[in-house]
């Protein structure tokens, strides 16, 4: 994809996003985030060694949504990476992690 048409769809995303927030709101009570690993038999950039098919090259599709189901970001990495420096981390430490529960 041309940088020029890249820069179109982002800047369509951001005014979709926008447009929708303006008109229902986009409600981030709820966010999911979830992912999924695809083959990638010939290589490539990006790739990487798939954890669930013997190491063969793969690529893993991570997607976040808020409450309505809208999507609010994508990623394509190579599949060994891990999850977690995806994630943001909360402000607030969750009630598992307290020090009550030592």
């Amino acid at each position: 994809m041309s940088g020029s048409l890249r820069g179109c769809f982002h800047q369509l995303r951001a005014e979709a996003l926008a447009a929708f927030d303006r008109i229902i709101g986009l409600d981030l009570s709820e966010v999911a985030v979830d992912g999924s690993l695809h083959k990638a038999p010939y290589g490539g950039e990006g790739t990487g060694p798939n954890p669930c098919d013997r190491g063969k090259c793969g690529w893993k599709w991570s997607l976040g949504v808020e409450r309505h189901k809208i999507p609010l970001g994508w990623a394509i990495e190579g599949a060994n990476r891990n999850d977690d420096h995806r994630t943001p981390r909360s402000a607030s430490p969750s009630p598992c992690s307290s020090s009550a529960n030592s």
